[in-house]
């Protein structure tokens, strides 16, 4: 499982507040409404009113147009959101009107017009690190991951603790596999931004992949703590639970999963297995007869049903009723290669060593 997530807009939008640069008693009561939106910063209808309201007072007021860019950028309303920043520059071409405009472009895939818009802001101020990262993000997107890098280690000359830049250098260096660089920077990342949910979950894969487990458990139980009715992080303690051994905790990371998404079937039969490695085969059974009775599996979930189901029947000495749900299982997936070793082994114990040994073959890949 690999979850590449490249960020650039945050560090552009800024949602500000002007004072006391309009006369009019209209203006300064809209400055008043963009403050109190400002405030909110959640994209809700009510910091849109805001804006809105502040826009209809003062027409005037370019920081009105462009917060309300703001809140459709966030709610992923891009092309409403470009309508707003075109209008904000129509009255004053402003560096951070710019950057939005930009991000925005890119969004939509418009990488022309983001890399005309970058290069403007760069020509006027080259230290610009926002520009540079957005530079980078097209360069990724065209598949020039050098030039990529190259942008975001310049902006880092200028802005060396932005958590951002270090979290989009550590995701290009990972899909480059250049782990000692990766893990740097994903360490000075998350060093600073602790609270930013996909840096620490991007890092605890990282590292899971590295096995470096205890690091990657660490990572996901801070990312759990940060967003903690997020399925993703326990069914990733799950699996590493269950790598190093630990099906007691696999077993807690499963259900706190399958809590969250009661829909989930994978948990559940991930759940059922890690019962089996507990020799709980009784629970086994009863999980995966559940998940057959009431839930509408597509044929990849049927099949691993079914395979633990005939592993479970396999521990419990109903012969016949394991070989059938193994046959089965392997009907819908012929590259089962858990339910063909199982089947060898049920073989092998009815001593029918011709079909177990082919059984095992296939298990191997052979």
């Amino acid at each position: 499982m690999r979850i590449y997530k490249f960020y650039f807009l945050v560090s552009c939008l800024a949602v500000f507040s002007p004072f006391n640069h309009l006369r009019g008693d209209d203006c300064l009561e809209a400055e008043k409404l963009i403050h109190n939106g400002s405030k909110l910063a959640d994209a809700s209808d009510a910091e849109y009113q805001y804006y809105k309201k502040a826009m209809e007072l003062c027409p005037k007021l370019p920081e009105a147009v462009f917060n309300l860019g703001i809140v459709e950028l966030k709610r992923n309303n891009f092309k409403e959101a470009m309508n707003y920043f075109e209008n904000a520059l129509k009255m004053e071409r402003r560096e951070q009107f710019l950057e939005s405009y930009a991000s925005a472009a890119v969004k939509i895939d418009d990488l022309d017009l983001a890399r005309k818009i970058f290069s403007e802001i760069l020509e006027k101020n080259k230290k610009n690190s926002s520009a540079l990262l957005g530079m980078a993000v097209i360069y990724e997107k065209n598949g020039k991951i050098e030039d990529a890098i190259k942008n975001l280690r310049e902006a880092l000359n200028y802005n060396s603790d932005n958590a951002l830049l270090h979290y989009n250098l550590a995701v290009l260096y990972d899909k480059e596999n250049q782990i000692s660089e990766a893990m740097y920077e994903y360490e000075k990342a998350v060093s600073l931004a602790q609270n930013n949910y996909d840096v620490l979950l991007n890092s605890a894969l990282f590292f899971r992949r590295q096995q470096k487990y205890d690091l990657a458990i660490r990572r996901l139980n801070q990312a759990r703590e940060i967003e903690p009715n997020q399925v993703l992080p326990y069914k990733i303690l799950a699996e590493i639970f269950d790598k190093i051994g630990n099906n007691d905790k696999a077993e807690l990371a499963l259900i706190s999963a399958i809590d969250l998404d009661t829909k989930d079937v994978d948990s559940r039969i991930n759940l059922a297995i890690t019962k089996l490695k507990k020799k709980q085969a009784s629970q086994s059974e009863d999980i995966i007869q559940m998940l057959l009775r009431d839930f509408e599996l597509n044929d990849r979930q049927k099949a691993r049903a079914l395979s633990v189901l005939g592993w479970a029947d396999l521990e419990l000495g109903k012969n016949e009723l394991a070989e059938k749900n193994l046959k089965e299982s392997i009907s819908l997936d012929p590259n089962n290669k858990i339910a063909h070793n199982n089947l060898g082994s049920l073989y092998r114990t009815m001593g029918r060593n011709p079909e177990a040994e082919e059984e095992f073959k296939l298990a191997n890949g052979e």
